[in-house]
């Protein structure tokens, strides 16, 4: 059945995604953040209208949500580069303040996006499910903790929150988290196996994404209003093939061609080694008060395991279109080279 719902940061990679299925499956479609995506330009979105918000400006919410049915809030600061506070007041107090605003505007359903790195880097190479507690080590996923828990302050039989946990999300346009490390690769600044031992860590194409989203959503049994705890209510949604960066990275490199200096050498190296050159990136671009290419928790990231059991998703009926990354990187590869990796550039 048709809804009104909104997609908070339809202009990020998620929310692209998101809003553009939304409309085409009939829904009337808020597309909220703070700029317009250019694609709302094209005449086939007339079921989309832009509303300005911004998380750390409550003031602009209540109008957007009027008449709203379901939320799906994608929208939040991803970085591992920005100050502390920064993350905690647009992803944490933004979305308590979002939620908030959203129940008072009758909104039945809140669908949040957290992600599956909060669990930290402690549990090695099990597949952690939902119950396991998060133990974020990163400022980026400590702000997404203290998000998950705000929407879960929220939840209610007036307005059903749920949680999505989700592995390193991929596919065609996106330039943060595997798409990092492919172009990082294609630099030459990740050129050889960062540790000496194989974590492993789970990834979703951007096609379960949504829908695997769209599908917890529209199942009445996916909710808990009567939930006490965070887990009862997160899903972790991951593909069924963890890989190590090892297997991740050797079999990418194969596939990008004309890689930087170095080419790819598929040998270890102390994390230590690379953390050195992600501090030296660091300190240079703050010099020239610009975003690093590459961070040190970000190389942390990539160097520990953060492999998610997609058990509770699966046990809804939710049957993957992408079971595995590798699968999927030659066409991934492919769209990057067709583009000239362009979209790092932006």
């Amino acid at each position: 059945m048709a809804q009104k719902v909104m997609v908070t940061g339809p202009g990020g990679f998620i929310g692209s995604h998101l809003t553009q299925t939304l409309a085409r499956q009939g829904h009337e479609v808020v597309a909220a953040g703070i700029t317009r995506p250019e694609y709302l330009d094209d005449h086939q979105h007339p079921n989309v209208r832009f509303v300005s918000i911004h998380l750390a400006q409550p003031q602009t919410f209540a109008r957007a949500l009027e008449g709203v049915e379901r939320v799906y809030h994608t929208a939040a600061l991803f970085s591992f580069w920005r100050e502390e506070k920064l993350l905690h007041q647009i992803n944490a107090e933004g979305t308590n303040h979002f939620g908030k605003a959203a129940l008072q505007a009758g909104v039945k359903e809140f669908i949040n996006w957290s992600t599956g790195a909060l669990y930290g880097t402690a549990y090695g190479n099990r597949l952690v499910t939902e119950d396991d507690p998060p133990q974020p080590h990163d400022k980026y996923t400590r702000s997404k903790w203290a998000a998950e828990q705000a929407a879960f302050a929220h939840n209610s039989a007036k307005m059903k929150v749920l949680s999505l946990r989700p592995g390193a999300v991929y596919g065609p346009g996106s330039a943060y988290g595997d798409a990092k490390a492919l172009y990082l690769l294609k630099r030459g600044v990740l050129c050889v196996i960062p540790g000496f031992r194989d974590f492993y860590s789970s990834h979703l194409h951007i096609a379960d994404m949504v829908a695997a989203a769209i599908h917890l959503a529209d199942r009445p049994q996916s909710y808990r209003p009567e939930a006490k705890d965070p887990a009862e209510i997160a899903y972790n949604v991951a593909d069924d093939t963890p890989m190590s960066a090892k297997e991740l990275l050797s079999t990418a490199a194969k596939l990008i061609r004309k890689k930087g200096l170095l080419g790819f050498i598929p040998v270890r190296v102390p994390v230590a080694a690379i953390r050195l050159v992600a501090w030296a990136l660091e300190n240079y671009a703050n010099l020239r008060k610009t975003d690093p290419l590459v961070e040190i928790d970000s190389i942390d990231y990539i160097a520990a395991g953060h492999a998610l059991s997609n058990d509770k998703l699966k046990a809804t009926g939710y049957r993957l279109r992408h079971p595995s990354i590798n699968a999927s990187l030659a066409e991934i590869v492919a769209w990057y080279e067709e583009n000239n990796w362009d979209i790092f550039q932006l």
